[in-house]
């Protein structure tokens, strides 16, 4: 009698502890849910602020947004894509140039500049990952600063960032910062000499406006978080369907606070 007798307390202390586990797992699945749906809310209303802003003939509000919603938090930030670098359409040394402001040391930075063009084309930028030589960590920082959207050799001053614009030829943190917050009409640009300043502005167009990258993250009143990576095309001259996504993905805290690191100064 003994022996059945301590079997079914064994027998209640494992149902217990599996109801506790189940509880456990069940809150964590619950705020993992609110934070996505938190994250998925601040992504609408960002691209609710894109359509607002266009249609209004805004300026756009590039700085990190940070609002409470419910019991939780959102965070945001929206890019411009014509202030980043176009994997398809820059050449091999500006991108390099890029490398080298991250980090990477110079010749490994052009090496893997020209991996980069021997791959193309990319439909996503997470298509840098097949690209021999690109860590994760080194996709990650250069994410929030490269683009397949533009199609252009150019970027937008007014839209770019820091790295962005230090990587151009000729250019330096100084001229950078000025031209983020003049544009070009930067007094900088204008004094420089003939050369430099037509290699610089060869590269130079201003923003057209069109598609955005929107990173948010969503933190649940538990602490739970999800990031989201979404990049949306704005369709002005269509009533009906004003606006497209191309790109609805799940994200990373580190990789959202890369972007946010890009525009922390904003014009």
């Amino acid at each position: 009698m003994l022996w059945a007798t301590s079997l079914l307390a064994v027998l209640a202390a494992g149902f217990g502890q599996n109801g506790h586990s189940e509880a456990v797992l069940a809150r964590n699945a619950l705020e993992s849910t609110k934070a996505r749906l938190l994250a998925d809310a601040g992504a609408h209303a960002a691209l609710f602020d894109l359509l607002r802003a266009d249609a209004a003939g805004e300026p756009l509000t590039i700085a990190e947004q940070h609002f409470a919603l419910g019991d939780g938090e959102v965070r945001l930030v929206i890019s411009d894509e014509d202030g980043k670098i176009d994997l398809n359409a820059v050449p091999a040394d500006l991108l390099a140039r890029l490398l080298a402001g991250l980090g990477v040391d110079p010749p490994a930075a052009a090496r893997l500049a020209d991996r980069i063009v021997e791959h193309r084309p990319y439909h996503r930028v997470e298509g840098l990952t097949d690209v021999s030589g690109m860590g994760e960590d080194l996709v990650t920082k250069l994410r929030p600063l490269v683009t397949v959207y533009s199609g252009l050799e150019t970027v937008a001053p007014e839209a770019a960032s820091a790295p962005v614009l230090s990587a151009l030829p000729g250019s330096n943190a100084d001229l950078a910062a000025e031209l983020r917050e003049q544009g070009l009409d930067s007094k900088a640009l204008v004094a420089l000499p003939d050369d430099m300043r037509a290699g610089i502005e060869d590269h130079l167009l201003s923003s057209r406006a069109l598609v955005f990258g929107i990173e948010t993250l969503g933190r649940s009143a538990g602490a739970a978080i999800y990031v989201r990576r979404a990049v949306v095309a704005l369709e002005p001259s269509d009533r009906d369907r004003p606006f497209t996504i191309y790109g609805w993905d799940q994200g990373d805290p580190a990789g959202f606070a890369f972007a946010v690191a890009a525009h922390d100064t904003p014009p």
